[in-house]
This record gives structure tokens, sequence and C-alpha cells, in this order.
């Protein structure tokens, strides 16, 4: 996040680093019916 901070600017790797992360994160819970969240397929970027 500094690179943010720093730059301004968001680049290509800091963006995989954060959607990387936000997948680790999701996979820590689970969904009502056993699932965990993080299993399905990313969302499309719009």
């Amino acid at each position: 996040m500094t690179s943010i901070k720093e730059g301004g600017k968001m680049s290509d790797d800091t963006l995989t680093a954060v959607a990387d992360a936000i997948a680790e994160f999701k996979k820590q819970f689970e969904t009502a019916d056993g699932k965990l969240l993080g299993e399905d397929a990313p969302a499309a970027a719009k």
C-alpha cells in the first residue's frame, strides 16, 4: 500500500497483489451452504 500512497497510482503488480490478498481473505469465511467464500470463480472486473 505504500506504493499507492507514495506514487498516487495503482500499478498492475499492486492490483494483482491486492486481488490475491482479497481472495485469500475470503477463503477464511464459509457460506450458509458450507462452501468457502473464495471457492467461486472471481468476478470480472468492470
